[in-house]
C-alpha cells in the first residue's frame, strides 16, 4: 500500500469512513499507523505551545516559536520508526524546549496478540462486547 507514505503527516479522521477490508489492512500495517499517530501527537503539542503554523495568534503570550525539525526515532517493539521531531524555541530563555510527548513515546511496546485480535474483531464485526471480553 503506497498510500501510507503520503499519509504520514495527515490526521486519522478519514479512517471512520473506510471499508472494513482497509481497516484490517491498516492493522496489519500498524507501524505506519503508529508513525502517523506519533506525528499527530507531536504536532498537537507544538500547537499547544507555539500555536498553529503561520498564525498570528500565539498561545503562551508568544513565548514559544516553531524552530524546524530534528530527525528522531521511536521504538515500537523491535522496530525503530523514523520521526521528524518538531523543535520549539523558548523565546524568553533563548533555548530549545524538548517535547514532553516525544520523551514519553520514545519506546512503545509491541501490541499483544490479544490486542490485535480484539481490534480485528471490533473492526470487522462492531461487536464491542466480544472485543472487551476477549
Amino acid at each position: 500500500m503506497n498510500e501510507f507514505k503520503e499519509l504520514n503527516r495527515k490526521k486519522l479522521d478519514w479512517l471512520s469512513d473506510q471499508s472494513v477490508d482497509l481497516k484490517i489492512e491498516l492493522v496489519r500495517n500498524h507501524l505506519n499507523i503508529c508513525q502517523i499517530m506519533i506525528n499527530e501527537l507531536l504536532e498537537e503539542e507544538v500547537i499547544e505551545k507555539a500555536g498553529e503554523r503561520y498564525s498570528h495568534t500565539k498561545p503562551n503570550e508568544g513565548r514559544y516559536s516553531r524552530w524546524g525539525y530534528n530527525q528522531g526515532g521511536v521504538r515500537v517493539g523491535d522496530q525503530k520508526l523514523p520521526v521528524e521531531v518538531p523543535r520549539i524555541m523558548d523565546n524568553v530563555e533563548r533555548k530549545n524546549v524538548p517535547l514532553e510527548r516525544y520523551e514519553k513515546i520514545k519506546h512503545v511496546d509491541e501490541p499483544t496478540e490479544q490486542l490485535i485480535q480484539g481490534i480485528l474483531r471490533g473492526l470487522s464485526t462492531r461487536d464491542y462486547d466480544r472485543v472487551i471480553n476477549y
